[in-house]
């Protein structure tokens, strides 16, 4: 592993409506839109997807790590997870992250 601090830079471009391309150096970029829940098209990551798909994706890396450190094989690991947006004292945010795993 690199040395800390780790830095992750990340852009996005959009125009007044539409989609937003967001980009990094040396990744495919990735085309994003509000949810359908909040009145976007269906058919793109959204910045909620995203989120939720990070806790998922960082669940599995972090078990496949401790699993080689503890000498534990395994075949195969899946995690989805819900990611709860609410309403809370008129602030929208993440209130939960539901995880469930099979190994």
């Amino acid at each position: 592993m690199h040395s800390f601090p780790h830095l992750y830079t990340v852009s996005a471009q959009g125009q007044s409506e539409g989609v937003v391309t967001v980009s990094s150096a040396g990744l495919p970029d990735l085309t994003t839109s509000p949810p359908p829940e909040f009145d976007g098209p269906s058919g793109f990551w959204s910045p909620e997807t995203l989120l939720t798909s990070a806790v998922a994706d960082c669940f599995i890396l972090t078990f496949r790590s401790v699993a080689k450190a503890s000498n534990l094989p395994f075949e195969d690991v899946q995690c989805s997870v819900v990611g709860v947006l609410d309403r809370v004292e008129r602030v929208t945010k993440f209130t939960e992250m539901q995880l469930t795993v099979t190994l």
